[in-house]
């Protein structure tokens, strides 16, 4: 048999591995590791650590469990007061029969600055 000369010509595409590797590399990675889903105590305690509870009343900041938040709210309270009091905010009085006194309320919530951290004065 005698071999025939072909003048086929054979049309390679060089960018052709390339594509079909690009598409895959545009799929994020996903890590083989097999994690336990559980935190570890130092980053549960950062993450909870970030917002401080806020307390409608004045008995709910007495009744707290979280004891370093308990002793921030006491503090600011404390501060809040000494301020009223040196600012001479009010004057106790003897109220005229048939009146009713204005009472007043705490309100607590937190201050926060432009980064999202808590003020303090």
């Amino acid at each position: 048999m005698e071999e025939e000369e072909s003048n086929e010509t054979i049309e390679v595409n060089p960018y052709e591995d390339e594509e079909s590797n690009s598409q895959e590399s545009n799929q994020p990675r996903r890590s083989k590791r097999e994690t336990k889903g559980i935190l570890p105590d130092r980053l549960t305690f950062y993450a909870y650590s970030g917002r401080i509870q806020e307390q409608k009343s004045w008995n709910d900041v007495l009744k707290m469990e979280n004891i370093y938040e308990k002793q921030k709210w006491m503090a600011a309270t404390k501060e809040e007061m000494m301020s009223l009091q040196k600012n001479h905010a009010w004057k106790l009085v003897t109220p005229p029969s048939g009146k009713k006194v204005i009472g007043c309320r705490w309100t607590f919530k937190a201050k926060y600055d432009s980064k999202g951290d808590i003020e303090s004065s």
